[in-house]
């Protein structure tokens, strides 16, 4: 079990950045329950990916001055941008987290992805792709050699689908390239929620209702967002999110 946790912010988004900053915070702290043998940070602006990980806690990691840094200079040179955070707490199944390309974000291809769940045929696709290259224990991998297999002929979302009919297991995924401006969404079993601000200006996700819950029970949130209004995506689906204006399409 591990912990997915990401929030986006559109150029027309009212929140400010110290809002945004304290959001995530509380996301990392209460997600630290799924995973605390590693966490990481995944951020998003135009072409640019910036990943910041470490074998500690989500707790001690939000505390870190590196990561303070990394949050305050991404505001600075995000100003004029959508502003995209995607996060990870890890529980080790495969690979240890002293081995840094074992925790999570995963990056390869100029993909980038957090998983929570199991590839429990991992070896399997490997033995039927005998061109891929193995740089890591963990079984993320493959999926993202997957999706760089099929990404000229099917592009980045129909890649993704493609690539997460062939994976077994509880799996749920958030993917972005350097080449898109979308972020592809997808769980196996449920273990997914979100939900979109009344203006429809930003959009946050984790693995469990209670931590959006928790994270709103702030009042100064409750300006812009709804609690009643969080959703759960079902097994089975994917969805496609512009990172630029939000616009999505949910797919079975």
């Amino acid at each position: 079990m591990c912990g997915l946790l990401g929030f986006i912010a559109t150029t027309d988004s009212k929140i400010s950045d110290n809002q945004v900053g304290a959001i995530l915070k509380d996301l990392y702290n209460l997600s630290e329950s799924r995973g605390k043998d590693s966490s990481g940070i995944l951020l998003v602006d135009d072409n640019y990916l910036k990943i910041l990980k470490a074998p500690v806690k989500s707790t001690v990691l939000v505390k870190s001055k590196t990561y303070k840094k990394l949050i305050r200079d991404y505001f600075k040179g995000a100003s004029s941008n959508s502003k995209c955070f995607i996060g990870h707490a890890r529980m080790v199944t495969n690979g240890e987290s002293e081995n840094q390309n074992n925790n999570q974000p995963v990056q390869k291809h100029g993909l980038c992805i957090v998983h929570n769940g199991i590839i429990v045929n991992d070896s399997k696709i490997r033995n039927q792709h005998s061109n891929f290259q193995r740089k890591s224990e963990v079984d993320t991998e493959v999926f993202l050699d997957l999706v760089n297999e099929y990404i000229s002929d099917y592009g980045i979302t129909n890649s993704f689908r493609k690539s997460i009919n062939e994976i077994e297991g509880a799996n749920t995924l958030a993917m972005v390239s350097k080449e898109s401006d979308l972020i592809n969404l997808s769980t196996s079993n449920g273990s997914f929620y979100y939900l979109f601000s009344e203006s429809g200006n930003e959009f946050l996700f984790c693995s469990e209702k209670f931590i959006i819950e928790k994270v709103l029970s702030k009042n100064s949130r409750s300006n812009f967002f709804k609690v009643n209004k969080i959703k759960k995506m079902n097994p089975g689906y994917t969805m496609s999110l512009d990172i630029n204006d939000l616009s999505f399409v949910l797919v079975n």
